[in-house]
């Protein structure tokens, strides 16, 4: 396997002004369309910062030999790789999967979904594990066509540096409860939710969402890759909630979705501490594991960062469009 190197990056950070936690909607939907980031970025609602990225490859803990399976998988293994998701909220694994087509649906839902589902169990050592939801992407080069466009379901890349959620999401589970709308959190758990009984078993117990990030091409990934930013290096200061625009057209995933809506993400502000890794040279047998919500305490001291895709100088020009699935997993601990 090629190790690859640090490289550079340029990733879209808030910078508008808020007058509140809150952002104050002044972005369009910032992930999906190239467009809209284009506008905030005109808008300076959003700039483009030169970032160094870091391989995690090199990283004794991010990819230890215990994450990627080929130390001690024990009590003590596993706790060790519980407190680091816990801290810095980053790690790859291997994982190979069975699935034969990703873009097919039934195999996803029937295959996919109970192996990432066992996958965090094993890691995160929660009670109970449940798919939240799941998105298939597509992004050639910058310049290029939009992928997304012409396969069904799949996404364009997320420029736009973001957690897919806040700290608010208990709250809003919580919420969704009392009014007797259903979720992963409610849904029983021979309908593949986490099976909580009652909102005081929900306020009671630990919850945690944790993205499975794959890149699906059979040659070794090129294009686009993931980067995610280690908690630890996250200041107080720096975190804005936003809620996500909502756009029908880039929201085909909702089909599976069993999470809260309106979406509330995190944006962050530039913070010269920030560092940032990406794992060089994926395969569809390796996962990016990393925190989105831990209810454990506020981001960024519960292990929640933030990540994005960017555009590596070090991409070939003839480098395959990038294709990925990402899985995310709510974990629920009962005390």
């Amino acid at each position: 396997m090629l190790e690859g190197a640090d490289t550079d990056g340029e990733f879209n950070y808030y910078v508008a002004e808020s007058t509140t936690p809150m952002e104050d909607q002044v972005l369009q939907c910032p992930f999906d369309n190239p467009q809209c980031l284009a506008d905030n970025l005109r808008s300076n609602s959003l700039k483009g910062v030169s970032c160094r990225v870091f391989n995690g490859r090199m990283d004794a803990e991010l990819c230890s030999p215990l994450s990627i399976g080929g130390g001690d998988e024990g009590v003590e293994g596993n706790h060790q790789l519980q407190r680091i998701l816990d801290s810095r909220g980053i790690l790859l694994t291997r994982h190979a999967s069975i699935v034969r087509d990703f873009w097919d649906d039934d195999e996803i839902l029937n295959t996919h979904y109970d192996e990432m589902r066992l996958l965090a169990k094993s890691l995160s050592g929660a009670d109970r594990t449940a798919v939240a939801a799941h998105a298939l992407r597509k992004q050639g080069s910058a310049d290029g066509p939009r992928l997304s466009e012409t396969v069904p379901m799949a996404r364009d890349a997320a420029f736009t540096v973001h957690n897919d959620f806040s700290d608010l999401l208990k709250d809003q589970f919580i919420s969704m409860f009392e009014k007797g709308v259903p979720s992963v959190v409610s849904t029983s758990i021979d309908q593949g939710g986490l099976g909580i009984d009652s909102v005081e078993q929900l306020k009671r117990g630990r919850l945690s969402v944790i993205n499975f990030w794959r890149p699906l091409s059979a040659l070794p990934l090129r294009r686009n890759p993931l980067a995610v930013l280690d908690a630890t290096t996250i200041g107080d200061d720096d975190i804005v909630l936003c809620k996500h625009p909502l756009k029908d057209a880039n929201y085909t995933f909702l089909k599976f979705y069993r999470l809260p809506i309106p979406f509330i993400n995190t944006l962050i502000r530039p913070n010269a501490s920030h560092r940032w890794f990406y794992f060089p040279y994926m395969t569809r047998d390796e996962v990016i594991v990393f925190k989105n919500y831990d209810s454990l305490g506020p981001m960024p001291k519960n292990g929640v960062g933030m990540h994005s895709s960017f555009h590596d100088p070090l991409t070939p020009a003839d480098a395959p469009p990038r294709e990925s699935i990402e899985v995310r997993v709510a974990c629920f601990w009962d005390q």
